[in-house]
């Protein structure tokens, strides 16, 4: 009984920690693709330059 009680503790931490992964990288994604939009717009912008 104890031993099981223990594997649900131990799992839901384990649960617990990937939803904190899982924030946190969707966080990231989040943060990074206006930055990214942003830098592949200017990169256009200046290829667009260079050609003309």
């Amino acid at each position: 009984m104890s031993k099981d009680a223990g594997f649900r503790v131990s799992r839901l931490a384990e649960q617990k920690q990937r939803a904190r992964r899982v924030r946190i990288g969707v966080m990231l994604v989040l943060c990074a693709l206006p930055v990214a939009m942003a830098f592949a717009k200017g990169v256009t912008t200046l290829a667009h330059v260079s050609v003309l």
